[in-house]
């Protein structure tokens, strides 16, 4: 079958709160997940979920970081194309379900008395295939950057 050329993307919500738990900025809480497709008619899907991170020293020369976020069940709904080819399954609706894992692991190096500093790591996630989704995803990205502390 032929496919037309297309721009895939994947837009990700990751919002966290969370308090403060153990000292050196040890925080844990709760977390909403969301991701929007721009392809294949796939669904937006959502969840609630738990995670802990650990942020930065920059005060400190250096300092790692981590984060770690799990949401058991993120969901949405599928809507299959409209075909005669599709029999049944023609405009038929079924509910799509992921667990999902985030991930941020990285370091800070200060530059001195400047207040910038450099960031390096890696942040990724897994959702895992649950009820109806068609296959398991990872994702993950090297990351570089420049910071301010103000």
């Amino acid at each position: 079958a032929y496919v037309p050329a297309l721009t895939a993307q994947e837009l990700v919500l990751d919002l966290h709160a969370s308090v403060k738990v153990l000292d050196p900025r040890i925080y844990i809480g709760a977390g909403y997940y969301e991701k929007q497709y721009t392809y294949l008619n796939y669904p937006l899907v959502s969840g609630v979920g738990a995670g802990v991170t650990k942020l930065p020293d920059l005060e400190q020369p250096f300092s790692v970081y981590a984060s770690a976020w799990y949401y058991p069940t993120v969901g949405g709904t599928y809507t299959y194309p409209t075909s005669i080819y599709l029999g049944p399954f023609s405009g038929a609706k079924m509910q799509m379900q992921y667990s999902a894992l985030t991930y941020d692991l990285g370091a800070t190096l200060n530059l001195g008395r400047s207040g910038f500093f450099l960031d390096a790591g890696y942040s990724g996630e897994r959702l895992t295939a649950k009820a109806s989704s068609p296959a398991s995803t990872t994702e993950g990205s090297a990351k570089v950057g420049l910071g301010f502390k103000l």
